[in-house]
């Protein structure tokens, strides 16, 4: 009702898109989640689309899961782990310091297998 006049198209295109962070609750409260959306949008909806990172929704697959789990965890991990034990150089800006360390992740998480 609020904003479903709205002219900008961008706006437009997330007036009915809803999300949910299951990361933090685990695997478990995920694949719930995820098989609740399946039944509901089987039995009420008539157009649904679920983007499922953790690939469950797709594959349905728990192994899938864990790993997609796994691969998010190990990145949180080690930027938090980067921010706690290399302090930036002297003088550096805060951006270029995190900008550092996201690509030394980035780095190390391409050669990482799960």
């Amino acid at each position: 009702m609020l904003w479903g006049n709205e002219t900008p198209e961008m706006q437009k295109k997330y007036l009915y898109s809803l999300f949910t962070k299951t990361q933090f609750a685990g695997k478990q409260v995920h694949m719930l989640i995820v098989d609740l959306f399946r039944h509901i949008s089987k039995k009420y909806i008539s157009y649904f689309r679920m983007i499922d990172e953790g690939n469950y929704w797709e594959s349905r697959d728990e192994a899938v899961l864990e790993s997609q789990f796994n691969r998010y965890n190990y990145l949180l991990d080690m930027f938090g782990d980067a921010l706690k034990n290399i302090p930036p150089s002297e003088g550096q800006d805060p951006l270029e310091h995190i900008k550092n360390i996201a690509e030394k992740i980035h780095k190390d998480y391409r050669n990482r297998t799960f």
